[in-house]
């Protein structure tokens, strides 16, 4: 028995020392994670980064030269075929050539802004091109307001008609619907004589009576 019991001694003291032997290494303290894992920086700082880079705002354009603003002259050209009178020293000097010249000078003062103007351009223009021996003028009223109020205008358009040594003749306002009285002044006072038309029935008569 004494043989036996230090043989079971024996034998409990290797398994002990097999088990202290192979028993797995205790797991590392949660202080000592991996380096990487300490660098990295917290969730919520990173989206609030995030979040401060989207809600940048460009920096504002530097404000870009005032547009150049069209004179008058240029939204108002001359009307082709029609002397234009800049100024008041243009409108007198043309007065001193009609006289020297004993020429019929007409001229119409207009207003960028006026409708009855804009609707009578096309007539006034039309008249001119069938009295080729009258000069037609204009004066645009935006540029010489002062002249047109020294000569007592007062409703655009304007006419006045000046013939030769006599003068200025004529001074009325003349809109779209007065164009046929324009072209009955204009009959008088350049020495045209309106011819009758005779028609055919009494060119007829007149054949059988000779």
């Amino acid at each position: 028995s004494g043989v036996m019991s230090a043989a079971l001694f024996g034998l409990l003291l290797g398994s002990s020392a097999a088990a202290l032997r192979f028993s797995p290494p205790a797991s590392p303290p949660a202080a000592a994670a991996h380096p990487a894992a300490r660098a990295s920086p917290p969730v919520a700082g990173f989206w609030s980064r995030i979040r401060g880079r989207s809600t940048r705002t460009a920096p504002p354009p530097s404000p870009s030269p005032p547009a150049a603003t069209p004179s008058t002259a240029v939204l108002n050209p001359p009307t082709p075929g029609l002397t234009h009178l800049e100024d008041e020293a243009a409108y007198r000097a043309k007065l001193a050539q009609a006289e020297s010249e004993s020429r019929v000078v007409c001229i119409k003062f207009y207003a960028s802004w006026c409708r009855a103007c804009k609707a009578m351009a096309p007539k006034y223009k039309r008249v001119a091109d069938d009295w080729p021996e009258i000069e037609f003028c204009e004066v645009l009223f935006d540029t010489n307001k002062a002249l047109c109020k020294g000569l007592g205008i007062k409703v655009l358009p304007y006419i006045e008609v000046v013939a030769g040594s006599a003068g200025k003749v004529e001074g009325f306002s003349c809109g779209p619907s007065k164009i046929s009285s324009l072209m009955e002044k204009l009959e008088v006072h350049s020495g045209c004589e309106e011819i009758p038309c005779t028609s055919v029935a009494d060119q007829l008569d007149m054949i059988e009576r000779l």
